[in-house]
Order: C-alpha cells, then structure tokens, then sequence
C-alpha cells in the first residue's frame, strides 16, 4: 500500500518537476497532479475492491483474525489495521530518506541525478516486495481451536455450555 505510493510520487513529483521551470504552465501541471491525484484514487478504488480487497485485504486479515479466540478478535483487528498503517508510514518515510540521502540537493539537482535517487527508492520498493513474497512461503498462521482456548483459561461458562 504505501511503498507503491512511496515508488510513484517522489518520482512523478521531481520528473514533473525538472521538466517545467518556474512558470504558470510549470504550477498548472504540478496543481493537475495533484488534482488527479484524487481522481486516480477514486479510479484505483473502483477498480481494485475486488481484486486487492476481496483477495488480499480481506483474506489475511481473516487468517489473522482465525488465529486467535473470539473474545480478542476486536483487539487483534484493531492490531492489525494499526500495523498495517505503521508499515505504510514506514515504507513512505524510508523510500523519502533513500530520495534525500541519493540526491541531498533536490532543488539544484539535474534530471539524471534526481532519476538516481527515484531509481533507488523504487529498487528498495521491489527488494522489499520480493522478501514479502518469499516469507509469504514461509508463513504459516494456524488457527485456534475455541474450547481449547477456554480450557486453557478454565473459561467455566463456556466449559458447562459444551
């Protein structure tokens, strides 16, 4: 989610950037982006509910949610969009930090040496994304068997219930 945006707009925002001096056609396409921006969102969000939501979203957070009793479910949901928000934050600060650190001159930097920079947050993006997929081999979330769990914590309601 966020190391996608971290990869496209630092690098839409300095190509835009460095093709236009300072100008009134330079802030109309810069205020175009950003006015797209939304549009695109929109675009992405009609289009993608039911390939990323119904596929990834939705079935790794009931893989989550699986694995632990009923009774923590609210709190392990909670966990989970609150990880997920903090992973996003993270991908968008460090692709931000490879940019800076690549080209720490932004304003005074040529085309060739802001595309280095881009190129490199985009290459961590990508390295990234492939150790997700292969840990995803490599995961494996059980689930939890609900009256065991209430054994364990000699839960007496639900023992006398079964």
């Amino acid at each position: 989610m966020g190391v996608g945006a971290s990869a496209a707009v630092p690098s839409t925002v300095g190509i835009l950037g460095s093709n236009y001096l300072p100008s009134k056609r330079k802030n109309r396409v810069m205020s175009t982006f950003g006015g797209g921006t939304p549009i695109g969102f929109v675009a992405g969000i009609i289009s993608g509910v039911t390939i990323g939501s119904d596929l990834v979203y939705k079935i790794c957070n009931l893989h989550a949610l699986s694995a632990v009793s009923k009774d923590i479910q609210s709190a392990a949901a909670g966990v989970f969009n609150t990880s997920l928000n903090i992973a996003s934050a993270i991908g968008l600060a460090t692709s931000a930090t490879i940019v800076s650190s690549v080209v720490p001159d932004q304003v005074n930097a040529t085309k060739e040496e802001l595309l280095k920079g881009y190129h490199a947050a985009f290459y961590f993006a990508v390295g990234i994304s492939v150790i997700g997929l292969i840990a995803c081999v490599f995961l494996k979330v059980g689930t939890t068997k609900e009256h065991i769990t209430h054994e364990s914590r000699g839960d007496e309601k639900y023992l006398q219930k079964n």
